[in-house]
């Protein structure tokens, strides 16, 4: 019996086809990041780029991989027309001379063949900050991989340093991602 189930189990592994490095573009529709953020220590405001890009390289097998993405912060949507225009001025997001934010990571953290960090270098308005995104949820299948992914940034790392009296130095990152393999 051990045997069979030895057999059976091999005939399977030879059955799927191995994992090759493969490269995924993002999907701009599925990967809307979000952020949140505390004002006057008591409510929550809630944001969303509508409008990102990018490429992902992943060798699983060799636990590489590799993100290059684009975030345009002039999609900001903060579901109010005053709030989204404020988040854009030149105090904070400064869209107007920063259009974009990037993430770009060369470094991959794996357990067993999924990827589960990120080590990169995120720059918004301008300001280059080394970041560790987190990657949950990883699963692949013929046609695209999916994960969630997170983090927590200082805005005051990045230069906003305005209005620190009422809103929180901490900003909450979530990201769902889709990316299309090419």
């Amino acid at each position: 019996m051990n045997n069979y189930l030895a057999a059976a189990a091999m005939a399977s592994a030879l059955t799927v086809p191995a994992v090759s490095a493969e490269t995924y573009t993002i999907d701009p529709g599925y990967t809307v990041p979000s952020f949140e953020i505390q004002h006057m220590a008591t409510t929550t405001l809630h944001g969303q780029f509508k409008k990102t890009e990018g490429k992902i390289f992943l060798d699983s097998a060799h636990h590489k991989g590799s993100v290059d993405a684009t975030i345009y912060t002039d999609s900001l949507d903060m579901s109010s027309e005053a709030w989204t225009a404020h988040m854009k001025e030149e105090e904070l997001f400064n869209v107007a001379k920063y259009p974009v934010a990037t993430f770009h990571s060369d470094n991959l953290v794996f357990s067993g063949g999924t990827p589960v960090a990120a080590k990169g270098d995120l720059t918004i308005v301008g300001m280059t900050v080394p970041t560790t995104v987190k990657i949950t949820g990883f699963r692949c299948d013929k046609q695209r991989c999916l994960a969630n992914v997170t983090t927590t940034l200082q805005r005051s790392s990045f230069g906003m340093t305005k209005y620190t009296e009422e809103v929180s130095d901490e900003i909450n990152v979530q990201i769902p991602v889709a990316a299309v393999r090419n």
